[in-house]
């Protein structure tokens, strides 16, 4: 698994608990390292945060579909009133999903 995302420690944590799980998981932190990560390792699933610097997700998402059909998870934070960060709440949802 690919995790493209840009707050480093966000990734890790993923990866981390990706490879608890007994997945492969390496991170790229922005979408043009992302980009080349997915194309170079060529991962089963990929992990895509949507506002990344440079490429963002959306067009990482694009780029990648035109060449593969391998799943993409997408994250994404909500912030505001009444809405808290849900990325490492929904770990373990994303993980049952990707099975």
């Amino acid at each position: 698994m690919l995790v493209v995302e840009d707050e480093t420690n966000l990734a890790e944590a993923i990866a981390y608990n990706l490879r608890r799980e007994g997945y492969d998981a390496s991170t790229a932190v922005d979408g043009y390292s992302g980009l080349d990560a997915a194309l170079v390792q060529r991962p089963e699933v990929r992990v895509l945060d949507l506002m990344l610097p440079g490429l963002d997700g959306l067009e990482l998402c694009r780029r990648l579909r035109r060449r593969s059909a391998v799943p993409i998870i997408m994250l994404k934070r909500c912030d505001g009133a009444g809405h808290q960060d849900r990325k490492p709440r929904e770990a373990k949802k994303r993980r049952s999903r990707s099975r």
